[in-house]
C-alpha cells in the first residue's frame, strides 16, 4: 500500500518514464536500461503496486547521433487497482535530444489541423500550407506535437517489453471500458499527453479518459484549447492543490510553460520569462531575451495564436536570483523540476538526483545540467544553430 494518494502516483509514474531522459546512450542500451531502470524505480520509490503493462518503449530518430543522446520519446501504460478501481496510466516522458526540441517541441511554425490529424492518426500528419491556415475557426496543434503524438500512437512496444508488437491503440482496445485511463506527463510530456488523450477520446469514443499533466508548453491554438477544456472539464476531487484531473498544473517560476503563447493577457506566456528573472544581471537577461526573441520570431511563422490549456498555477518558494549563466542553469532545473515535487510535498528520498544517480549504478552517463536545460523548451532553440 503506498503512502502516497493517485495523483502522486500519477506525477511519479511521469517521472519514472523519465529515467533515461538525462542520459545518452545508444539506442539498444537505452531500450534495456527502461525495462530494467523503470520497474526499480517504482519499487524504489513506493509509487504502488503499479505494474508496466505495455512498453517501456523508447523511439529515437534515426538521424540522431545515436551513442551522443537520449531518447526522442519514451512511454509506457502502467496498471493498478487505486482505491478498487483498474486503472491505467500512460505516462508520456519530456524532452532529451536534439531531434525532440527541433522536431517535437520547435516545430511551432508550422501547424497541423487537430481534427483532421483526429480522423487519420495512423498516418504521419502533414502541416497546412500556411495561407491556409483559420486561426479563428480552426483547432491546431503544432507540427511538432502532432508528430511526436503520432509517434506514441502508433510505434509498437519492442521485442522484450510487455505486450510487444501492440502500439498503445492495439493495447487500450482490450482495456474495459469500466477502468479509468490517464493520460500523464512533464515539461513536453505534458504537452503530449493531453493531445494524445484528445485523439483518443475523439477517434475512439472513448470515456474513461482524464489528464495529468505538469509544467507543460502550450500544443495549440485557442480553438485547440476550447475543444480540450469541453472533452476534458477541470474535476476536483480533493482538497489538496495537486488533487485534480485535467489542468496542466504549472509554477510561475517555470520557464517551460511559458511557451509558446505571445498574448501578455494570458497567466503563461513567453513575456513572463524576462519577468522571471528581471532581477539578474544584464547578461543573463540578455541571454534570455535573446531566446524568447527568436521564439516569437518563429511563432509569427505558423500564423496561429498559441493559447494555454486550462491551468493550475502555483508559485514556488525556492526561487533564488540568479546572477550568473550557471546559476540560471541550476535554477531553471530546480523550477523545472524540484519545485513540483515540493508543491506535492514529496519526501527528499523521490528526486530527479535519484533518478541520476541510479542511472549512473547502471554505468550511463548523464548529462551536465546546462546540456539538460539545453534539452528544455526555449533552450532547446540553441540547437537549431548548431545543425
Amino acid at each position: 500500500m503506498s503512502s502516497f494518494d493517485i495523483y502522486q502516483q500519477t506525477f511519479l509514474l511521469t517521472f519514472v518514464v523519465e529515467a533515461l531522459q538525462d542520459t545518452k546512450a545508444p539506442l539498444a542500451v537505452l531500450q534495456a536500461e527502461a525495462q530494467s531502470m523503470m520497474p526499480k524505480l517504482i519499487t524504489n520509490w513506493g509509487v504502488g503496486p503499479w505494474k508496466i503493462v505495455w512498453g517501456p518503449t523508447v523511439w529515437k530518430h534515426t538521424l540522431e547521433h545515436d551513442s551522443k543522446t537520449g531518447p526522442d520519446n519514451t512511454w509506457f501504460i502502467a496498471r493498478s487497482n487505486v482505491l478498487g478501481q483498474d486503472t491505467y496510466v500512460l505516462a508520456i516522458a519530456g524532452s532529451a535530444s536534439t531531434y525532440d526540441y527541433i522536431h517535437d517541441d520547435f516545430g511551432i511554425d508550422s501547424v497541423v489541423d487537430f481534427n483532421a490529424f483526429v480522423a487519420s492518426y495512423t498516418v504521419p500528419p502533414t502541416a497546412t500550407p500556411r495561407d491556409k491556415v483559420n486561426d479563428n475557426g480552426t483547432a491546431y496543434v503544432a507540427y511538432g506535437t502532432a508528430s511526436a503524438s503520432y509517434t506514441l500512437l502508433n510505434v509498437p512496444a519492442p521485442v522484450g517489453a510487455a505486450s510487444a508488437g501492440l502500439n498503445i491503440v492495439q493495447f487500450l482496445s482490450t482495456v474495459s471500458p469500466s477502468s479509468q485511463i490517464v493520460s500523464a506527463g512533464h515539461s513536453l510530456g505534458a504537452a503530449l499527453a493531453p493531445t494524445v488523450a484528445m485523439v483518443l477520446k475523439k477517434a475512439k469514443q472513448w470515456n474513461n479518459l482524464t489528464v495529468y499533466a505538469t509544467a507543460g508548453p502550450t500544443p495549440g491554438n485557442g480553438q485547440f484549447a476550447n475543444q480540450y477544456y469541453l472533452a476534458f472539464p477541470f474535476i476536483r476531487p480533493g482538497p489538496q492543490p495537486w488533487q485534480c484531473w485535467n489542468k496542466n498544473i504549472c509554477n510561475s517560476n517555470d520557464v517551460v510553460p511559458q511557451a509558446w503563447c505571445t498574448n501578455p493577457a494570458s497567466g503563461l506566456n513567453l513575456t513572463n520569462i524576462h519577468n522571471i528573472y528581471l532581477a539578474s544581471p544584464l547578461l543573463v537577461r540578455l541571454y534570455l531575451d535573446g531566446i524568447v526573441a527568436v521564439a516569437k520570431a518563429l511563432l509569427v511563422l505558423s500564423e496561429i495564436s498559441y493559447m494555454p490549456i486550462t491551468n493550475l498555477v502555483f508559485t514556488s518558494d525556492d526561487f533564488v536570483v540568479p546572477k550568473t549563466r550557471t546559476e540560471l542553469d541550476h535554477m531553471i532545473g530546480v523550477q523545472h523540476h524540484d519545485a513540483y515535487f515540493d508543491f506535492m510535498k514529496l519526501p527528499p528520498s523521490v528526486s530527479v538526483k535519484a533518478i541520476h544517480a541510479l542511472a549512473a549504478e547502471h554505468g550511463l552517463t548523464v548529462k551536465s545540467e546546462r546540456e539538460r536545460n539545453e534539452d528544455l523548451p526555449i533552450f532547446g532553440l540553441l540547437k537549431i544553430f548548431q545543425q
